[in-house]
């Protein structure tokens, strides 16, 4: 029976030898999580200070950008649980660098500002993101970056399952 899967050594890898791939060599999700982890190693490390994970200046972003905007609203551009919504700005809030106000046409939703503070971290944070970027995909030209982003953006655009979603939600 014929297949496209590399047969096994006749022997284990001496030590330090480079593995056989196999299967991985060809898979992208294999590829973007490996991306992802040297990507998150980086970001952690040059946020160490703020303590701020990708998620949570993720939605600080999101609400400096978006004066007044309600939690819900986050939750979805975000895809992000409600549940888990509601303890990332209970975090940014204990912080001092969000405020949550009840809007007065839907008592069950929250307008969500930040502090001067929350500003000043998130610019601060950006400033660190970008040049975390910077050295992270100094090996790609502009276009090629360009086009990375794309290609993320379009794989960000099918949900389980298949189903393709609109961009920008």
């Amino acid at each position: 029976m014929a297949s496209d899967v590399k047969t096994r050594r006749a022997s284990a890898p001496a030590e330090g030898a480079p593995l056989e791939m196999g299967f991985l060599a060809s898979s992208v999700g294999y590829y973007l999580k490996r991306a992802y982890l040297r990507v998150y190693d980086d970001f952690i490390v040059t946020l160490a200070d703020l303590q701020l994970r990708p998620q949570l200046l993720s939605v600080l972003s999101l609400i400096v950008d978006n004066p007044g905007i309600i939690q819900r609203a986050l939750a979805r551009t975000l895809a992000i649980e409600r549940s888990n919504i509601v303890l990332i700005i209970d975090d940014l809030v204990a912080r001092g660098w969000v405020t949550r106000n009840p809007v007065p046409s839907d008592r069950r939703a929250y307008a969500l500002h930040a502090t001067p503070t929350g500003r000043q971290q998130c610019r601060i944070a950006i400033g660190r993101v970008i040049q975390h970027e910077q050295r992270m995909l100094d090996s790609l030209s502009e276009s090629e970056r360009r086009e990375l982003l794309n290609v993320l953006d379009q794989i960000g655009t099918v949900e389980p399952g298949g189903i393709k979603i609109p961009r920008g939600m």
